[in-house]
This record gives structure tokens, sequence and C-alpha cells, in this order.
């Protein structure tokens, strides 16, 4: 079994080891030493990062019987150094001491246990079983958390195996196998606030974890998940909002203070200014599609008017609607050819015309390699090449004029 010094000494990250055995792995090989400050993936908080004998260590796993596999690039033998990432390593100490107290502050203002947690980037995140949580409840929790960090408390990591002992301790949850050893259960305290089992790397003082913030939180399912930051990871989030404010101070032209206001005022605004800008476009199309209908030219004994266009820009859902607008009317063919790089056509028809445009479609996607379809009243297709989209309109109005003669009411 490896010796687990990290869990008695988290503040030492360069060490000296002997090297019980080296095998292949599946990155490259694998390294059990005799002792380690290496701390495993496990209990929510990801392996440690660093070198052994300056290879980078590509990933840590604790086997069944207690050894850590050290899993490097290459081969090695006899004795090795080992050097921890210290910045890595105090940003997961500062995380998992503060889920702990975050966890334990949760428990106190809300009554709601935490059932699961995760040490992730770019925010460590827990879930809570509660059945709601109120912006009071929040703030609440954060100053309370706060609160603990700033005075600076004792954490302290301990092994009890006095079964009598353990049920004296005002336990936040109960252990389970994994932290139960030939020493006993390993117990994280945080002193006269927080007690729990654990097997990750914490800080020795509160005052270490720097912060606690709740950044988000949200229903998921039966529980609440919340996503938080400690310590350098508050420091880098406030950098980002204060880059984000400053922005939008600028944009907005307004004081800190008052952006929230500004930008409801700006948000209401641009909602007028849209309903504005579509009252105009609905009375463009009104008035595009009279102009087009009246200019159509009419074609067979039925009267069809048929309105054919080769537009070289534009959207494509303004002509839908354009089109869907003329055929509003009676008697009323639209061809429409949308000129790009893979041209589109969109061909429709009035309600009481009996043709089934989505045939006349295919026939225009296998004849000149587009893709699309539609249904009896609405056709559209696109990937047309532009060279060939004039003459796929032409073919499309010469269908239309060969059944014009024979086109019947629709039922």
């Amino acid at each position: 079994m490896t010796e687990k010094l990290y869990l008695e000494d988290p503040y030492t990250v360069e060490f000296t080891a002997n090297i019980i055995k080296t095998f292949p792995f599946k990155q490259g090989f694998g390294i059990v030493l005799d002792k380690t400050y290496f701390h495993p993936e496990g209990g929510g908080q990801p392996n440690d990062q660093g070198t052994l004998n300056n290879l980078p260590i590509l990933g840590l796993v604790e086997t069944d019987n207690g050894d850590i596999i050290h899993i490097v690039e290459s081969k090695l033998s006899d004795v090795a150094f080992g050097k921890v990432d210290w910045d890595t390593r105090l940003d997961y100490m500062q995380q998992h001491t503060g889920q702990h107290i975050l966890s334990q502050a949760v428990l106190r203002i809300s009554h709601a246990p935490t059932v699961g947690w995760r040490l992730t980037n770019p925010y460590p995140n827990i879930d809570i079983e509660c059945t709601d949580l109120s912006i009071d409840d929040i703030r609440a929790i954060e100053n309370l958390a706060n609160r603990i960090i700033f005075e600076n408390r004792d954490v302290k990591a301990y092994y009890i195996k006095d079964q009598d002992l353990i049920n004296k301790l005002p336990l936040r949850k109960q252990p389970d196998a994994r932290y139960i050893g030939e020493r006993g259960i390993r117990i994280v305290e945080v002193s006269e606030f927080e007690y729990i089992p654990c097997g990750g790397t914490h800080c020795s003082k509160t005052g270490e974890v720097g912060l606690i913030t709740i950044r988000d939180w949200n229903r998921k399912g039966d529980y609440w998940h919340m996503e938080f930051s400690c310590g350098g990871r508050v420091l880098a989030d406030y950098h980002q909002k204060r880059i984000t404010l400053r922005t939008l101070r600028n944009v907005l032209g307004a004081p800190e203070e008052q952006l929230s206001e500004k930008a409801k005022d700006v948000l209401m605004e641009m909602e007028r200014l849209k309903i504005a800008v579509q009252d105009s476009q609905r009375l463009m199309i009104d008035y595009e599609a009279n102009d087009l209908r009246s200019n159509a030219p009419v074609q067979g004994n039925r009267r069809i008017s048929l309105v054919k266009k080769i537009f070289e820009s534009g959207d494509i859902h303004r002509l839908k609607n354009l089109a869907l607008k003329i055929v509003s009317n009676s008697n009323c063919f639209v061809v429409f050819g949308l000129e790009d790089i893979n041209s589109s056509i969109i061909i429709s028809r009035s309600e009481n015309l009996a043709f089934d445009v989505s045939s006349l479609i295919k026939k225009i996607c296998t004849e000149y390699g587009g893709r699309g379809g539609g249904g009896q009243k609405f056709a559209q297709a696109g990937g047309f090449m532009k060279s060939k989209l004039a003459e796929a309109v032409d073919y499309i109005e010469k269908e239309i004029s060969l059944f014009a003669d024979d086109i019947s009411d629709a039922h």
C-alpha cells in the first residue's frame, strides 16, 4: 500500500520516493511508489497535477488495495522525484475547504443537506435537497460561510476508531466504506462548525479560503444545483465582472449602480422599435404583394395570375411571407428565386387551385440538383447553382402554364 502523505501534510509539494513497480498502462506507464504527496481523483476532487522525474503526471488512480498509480509517458525505475503543482493544489484546497463550509452553512440556514458535489472548472457546484431557495436565503448562507472564513478558524483532520466517539460528533453525513481504514475514520473538522468524513486535501485555516461567493442556483429535478467559487477563483471571477461592468458603463452611459434600470430601459426601447419595424415590414409586404400581383401576367382560361421574380439579394423568410401574402388572394401562383452561392426557390399557390406544388419542387430538385420539399400549397428548396437559377424558374413557369387551362377548384 502506498503511504498517502498528502493526507497528513497537503503543504509539502516536493518529495523523493522509492519506485515499487513500473508497468505498461493505458496512456503510458503506471508507477507505484512507496509513498506519495499526489492526491488521486476521488470524493468529488480531481487528481493533483505535477511531475515525476520531470515527466508530466497524466493521471492518478487509487487501487482497491490502497496503491496510488502515477501515470507518466515513460518507464521509470529505482527512485522518483515528485513535484506537485502548488497552484493547482492550493486551488483544490480552497475549493474543497470552502465546499465544507458552504454545505454546513446551507444546512444551518435552509436545513438542506448536500447530496452531491463536484470540483469542476471553472466553478465547483453542490446539489442540495430542499423545496426552495430565495435570494434572502442565498445572502444569509453567504454571510454565514464568509463569517466562518473571516474568523480564521482551525481546520484539522484526524482519525477516530472508537464508534462511541464517532457517534458523539455532529457529523453532517455518516461515513461510507471509503473513509474507513486501519486508523479508523478520517474526520475533517472546521472548528466548532463542520464535522465530516473526508479524504481530500484542505486548508489548515479557514482564512486561507479567502472568500466564498454563490454564483448561481437552479432547481434540477428534486434538488437545487448551486454554483460557487472560493479563493483565487473568486478573484478571477471578479476581474472578469469588472471588465464586463466597465464595458457596460461605457456602452450604456450610466454609472454602475444604475446599470440595471438603464438596461431595462434599453430593452423596452428595443422592443418598441422591434414592434415598429415589424409593423413597417408588414405594410411594405402588403404594398409589394399588391404591386406584384396587379402587374403579374394572367394565364389560361382560368385567369391565373403568375407572379415570377428572381431576387438578387434578400431574406428567404421575408420572401416566404411575401409569397403567402400574394396567394392569400384567389387564382395566384408565386415563383420566387433568391440568388446566392446556394440559390433558393419558393413555389406557392392560392387555396382554390388544385395543384400540388410539392411535386413540382421535387422535379426541380431532380433536374437541377437542389434539396427541399413542402406541401401541396407551398414548397421550398435550396442548393441550386446560381447560374442555373433562372433556367429552373423558367422551367417552373412552363409547367404551370401547361396546366393553366386544366386547373380546377381545390376541394
